[in-house]
């Protein structure tokens, strides 16, 4: 059976893997169908993001992305890629960019949609520095342009938003979740401690704020010791930290795997991606984080 074990928003990896997945997929035997490459998923993205650009009055569509001295992250550059084939400008340095009578103009276009790569929160600080556009947020708040991400959505992208995702879907959409939950508790309530310290080998510690897996401790895996240590730390600052049940891994030859579905949500549209795609971590006992060798694979369901 499978299980949701985390939901985020905004920063999520694969979104560059896709064509990748595809070659590879193709490469072992597993034809793709035209209606399902995904091309066609970055296509209906791209021009679902023109109409919100055209709403806010027009204007092309850049990518405020990392420069050049990161492009260690080969999926961003892979991503970068792909957007500029649909005419998308990507943006390295925020100095290119001006608000203008409330209008963002790169050079002397205008700006109908920015598609957010970087941390939000560093566009428009509240304190004075270089790389600041000041009024950026303020003007997208009055519809002169669309963006993809807005800063503050951190909260619902932690570890913890699994939680409320099955309540929120029941409460505005009236609709029952076809993948349950796993099990998850808040470590901030001492019943939750207490449970999550008698049952080690039922238990996975995680730090909500934190997107490694070296922020996840899997009970079974540690010695007694270990997790009681572990759970001493937790309790100094338990709201940091959630406890999810255990559930074993998926598994294929000597890896663990697991299955990450992709979506572009806009307020008119949802985009799903045509094809699946996931990690795989070779003599991982339980996680397929990078932090443990877990390498992007593709995926196909039979």
């Amino acid at each position: 059976q499978f299980r949701v074990i985390e939901d985020n928003i905004g920063f999520v990896g694969g979104m560059g893997d896709l064509e990748v997945l595809a070659e590879a997929s193709q490469a072992l035997g597993v034809r793709i169908p035209t209606s399902r490459h995904p091309h066609a998923f970055y296509r209906n993205m791209v021009e679902s993001y023109r109409r919100e650009a055209k709403l806010a009055g027009g204007g092309k569509i850049i990518l405020l992305s990392h420069p050049k001295s990161e492009r260690w992250n080969h999926e961003d550059h892979r991503f970068e890629k792909i957007l500029s084939s649909f005419d998308v400008t990507k943006i390295t340095s925020l100095r290119s960019l001006k608000i203008k009578s409330g209008e963002l103009f790169h050079k002397d276009e205008r700006v109908g949609f920015v598609i957010v790569n970087i941390n939000p929160e560093e566009i428009d600080p509240p304190s004075e520095t270089k790389m600041r556009i000041a009024g950026f947020w303020q003007s997208v708040s009055a519809g002169s342009f669309g963006v993809s991400y807005v800063p503050h959505l951190e909260f619902v992208g932690d570890k913890e938003f699994c939680i409320s995702v099955e309540k929120l879907v029941e409460h505005y959409l009236g609709e029952t979740c076809s993948l349950p939950t796993l099990t998850t508790l808040r470590l901030e309530k001492p019943r939750a401690l207490l449970t999550a310290r008698r049952n080690r080998e039922e238990w996975v510690i995680k730090l909500c704020k934190s997107q490694s897996g070296d922020s996840v401790w899997v009970g079974r895996h540690l010695s007694p010791h270990a997790w009681t240590k572990l759970l001493n730390r937790v309790q100094k600052n338990p709201s940091e930290y959630i406890a999810q049940k255990y559930c074993d891994p998926s598994r294929f030859l000597d890896h663990a795997v697991d299955l990450r579905p992709l979506a572009v949500v806009t307020p008119t549209q949802e985009i799903l991606s045509p094809i699946p795609w996931g990690r795989a971590a070779k003599n991982s006992k339980s996680k397929t984080n990078i932090s443990c060798g877990g390498l992007l694979a593709p995926i196909a369901i039979l």
